[in-house]
């Protein structure tokens, strides 16, 4: 949540999209129906936490950044990947074609 709404960077991000559509006159009028019901189930549902407290803003600053990290992570793995290709391919004599700048 941001500002007492669903935060819309994050679910145009889990959608593929950009928060763009969610801003009155753009997108679809659907759209920003479905996006005050969720609004609006989000409220009752942070009313009905002990105290109406909201969530733990630390935690969701946790989620996403581990979630950062894990992306950051499987890139990694991802290069690292093709960097042992790369070095088996020199070993076994063969073309390597390097698409690195």
């Amino acid at each position: 949540m941001r500002k007492g709404s669903i935060n819309l960077t994050w679910l145009a991000a889990k959608i593929g999209a950009t928060r763009q559509i969610f801003y009155p006159g753009r997108g679809n009028p659907e759209v920003h129906m479905l996006l005050a019901i969720l609004n609006e189930y989000l409220k009752k549902s942070i009313s009905t936490l002990p105290g109406g407290a909201p969530p733990n803003i630390e935690n969701s600053r946790l989620q996403t950044e581990l979630t950062l990290i894990k992306q950051e992570n499987s890139t990694l793995k991802q290069k690292l990947r093709s960097a042992r290709h790369e070095l088996n391919m020199i070993h076994a004599g063969g073309i390597v074609l390097s698409d690195r700048s």
